[in-house]
């Protein structure tokens, strides 16, 4: 599960942008962990029988019941998560009085995003296979050499092409719609888990898992709600972050999921409103974005 910083890129899965985070405190974040290692029980002796003393042997430290509960759970959502081929995301992230809104969807090799920044607004990303259409929002096209004749030409237009392109780099790697968040660790971090009390969500039964997580740059909290009946889903995120080594920069997320196994149509825009990427001239083209 990601609750540091990192959770940007996750969330964003077919987007591009980001906020504006201090380099150190994006590239250094931490990824909680949910399947976590239990203890390992020492190894019998080379005759094949028990411990040779009992000074020699060493218990496995017990689990306090509710941080067990707790990591069962977040195990088992992982695991019904890791074959979702649809779904659908809702992400608001706030940081330095600045946010950004994200819907995703995904529908098997297929995904649609937009992502909407203050001052910039919105871009739209389509994933087909291994195809992508990028419609910037205007404010990109204004910044390519040609100016007023690259908006009055451009503005509004999908920019088509194969989504390894190296103009789009940054543009994300796939509709993973932020279920990564559910796996990851990152051994230069503490963390504790512990049970909730158990809410609706949604008209959703939901048990509530909460993880707090020391890292070199920080504290981040979060609060998973994961689905009490049927498939252990996970239906919301929220997590609130302080980055202590660059100024106590806050960040907080919230991510819903909901339309689980829901296909959704989802088709490449019309012809006439696209452009392919090597189409562009150098002085039209507003790419990377960032």
């Amino acid at each position: 599960m990601v609750i540091g910083g990192a959770v940007l890129v996750s969330v964003a899965g077919c987007g591009s942008q980001r906020l504006d985070l201090p380099a150190d405190a994006a590239e250094g974040t931490a990824t909680p962990r949910a399947a976590v290692e239990r203890p390992e029980p020492e190894p019998e002796s080379e005759s094949g029988g028990e411990p040779e003393s009992d000074a020699d042997a060493v218990e496995p430290e017990a689990l306090p019941e509710s941080e067990d509960e707790a990591m069962e759970w977040l195990e088992r959502s992982a695991q019904a998560v890791a074959d979702v081929s649809e779904v659908h995301s809702s992400a608001v992230m706030e940081t330095g009085g600045r946010q950004v809104t994200m819907e995703t969807v995904v529908s098997g090799d297929r995904c649609t995003q937009s992502m909407e920044f203050p001052d910039i607004g919105a871009t739209e990303h389509i994933h087909i296979g291994d195809e992508v259409w990028i419609r910037p929002a205007e404010l990109y096209w204004w910044g390519a050499e040609g100016g007023q004749d690259t908006v009055d030409a451009y503005a509004g237009a999908y920019v088509r092409g194969p989504r390894d392109h190296p103009d789009f780099a940054g543009s994300g790697s796939g509709c993973d719609a932020g279920l990564a968040q559910l796996a990851g660790d990152d051994p230069d971090t503490e963390y504790s888990y512990r049970m909730g009390e158990e809410t609706r969500h949604d008209g959703q039964r939901a048990v509530t898992i909460h993880v707090t997580e020391s890292h070199p740059l920080g504290i981040a909290t979060g609060t998973f709600l994961i689905a009490a009946e049927g498939e252990p889903y996970l239906l919301r995120l929220t997590n609130d972050m302080e980055f202590e080594a660059v100024g106590g920069q806050r960040m907080s997320v919230s991510v819903d999921w909901t339309d689980y196994g829901r296909p959704t149509a989802i088709d490449a825009p019309p012809a006439e409103q696209t452009v392919h990427i090597d189409d562009l001239a150098a002085h039209d083209n507003p790419f990377p974005l960032g």
